[in-house]
């Protein structure tokens, strides 16, 4: 498949998610007062950051033994919203969920906040570093940069290998599937080893493993998307949407054109925005019917609602 099919669909893999959030009212005073003054400040948690912030908080109430903590309800809260972010599998944020956290546990829910914006801001430090680096001309070195690119390439890879995973044990994807997935797997991880079998991965090597791994991208969303196998919802439109035989058909003959791919990025841009903005700002009943035309004709276009 060209690469600029890839650049399609990995938008639409990053469709819709890290929604704003609607505030909510805590029943107990001080920790509802902190929730609202310092959570729904500017934490507005994306699915990666989200799962990191619950698997830390989890680990700290299991290992607590002081009895300070409330193991109670709270904490079964936090582990069934954990455990719906796994279930959907699909990068998908239940913010009704995550607004009865708030409601009903607001020390819960300002804890996992905290663990965001402290996660946010260590970023934030690492980004000044970089800049200051940047600034001092302080050059990357040859170790610097054979890192980065070989942990570009091993985190893909175990990211695919996941998503196969994810697909059977739900069922989306046949014994057929599966081999040809796990086929195009290890071909990737042959041609990395064979580029590193000289001690290094240069930049052109990379560059052609990103573009095995696009390709295996495509297959594994399409695979699980068709209608071999259990067919997987399209969870980031909705759990009763699913791609049309053709859609997934095209993307795994893997003959999509330029102009094609250029035409369905345009596609997928206008309705992520339309999503967006019909989620999160305060629209007119005209604008609100204009984008809401747009994400439809999209929907309508690739996607069936059962």
């Amino acid at each position: 498949m060209k690469r600029a099919s890839w650049l399609v669909f990995s938008l639409a893999l990053a469709f819709s998610s890290g929604f704003n959030l609607q505030a909510g009212d805590g029943e107990h005073g001080k920790h509802r007062e902190r929730a609202a003054r310092d959570g729904d400040k500017e934490v507005k948690p994306e699915h990666a950051e989200l799962k990191a912030a619950l698997d830390d908080e989890i680990k700290s109430l299991d290992a607590d033994k002081d009895g300070k903590v409330d193991h109670g309800e709270g904490h079964a809260a936090l582990k069934k919203l954990r455990a719906k972010l796994d279930a959907d599998g699909d990068g998908k944020i239940d913010h009704g969920e995550l607004r009865k956290l708030k409601e009903n546990h607001p020390l819960m829910y300002e804890r996992v906040m905290k663990r965001i914006r402290e996660h946010r801001e260590k970023l934030a430090g690492a980004r000044e570093a970089k800049e200051e680096r940047r600034e001092s001309k302080t050059p990357e070195t040859a170790g610097d940069r054979e890192k980065r690119r070989e942990g570009y390439v091993d985190g893909r890879e175990q990211h695919q290998q996941k998503r196969i995973d994810h697909g059977i044990a739900k069922g989306y994807l046949t014994p057929d599937e599966t081999a040809k997935l796990q086929s195009m797997e290890k071909n990737i991880a042959d041609t990395e080893a064979s580029f590193k079998s000289d001690g290094k991965l240069s930049k052109d090597e990379t560059k052609q493993l990103r573009g095995m791994l696009d390709q295996a991208s495509v297959q594994i969303w399409a695979q699980k998307h068709d209608t071999e196998g259990n067919q997987m919802p399209t969870y980031r439109l909705g759990k009763n949407v699913f791609a049309r035989d053709e859609f997934t058909s095209q993307l795994e003959a893997g003959d999509m054109t330029g102009s094609q791919a250029r035409a369905l990025l345009k596609e997928f841009r206008e309705a992520a925005a339309a999503k967006r903005r019909l989620s999160n700002d305060d629209l007119s009943a005209d604008e609100r019917a204009k984008l809401q035309g747009v994400y439809n004709d999209f929907l309508n276009k690739h996607f069936e609602v059962r």
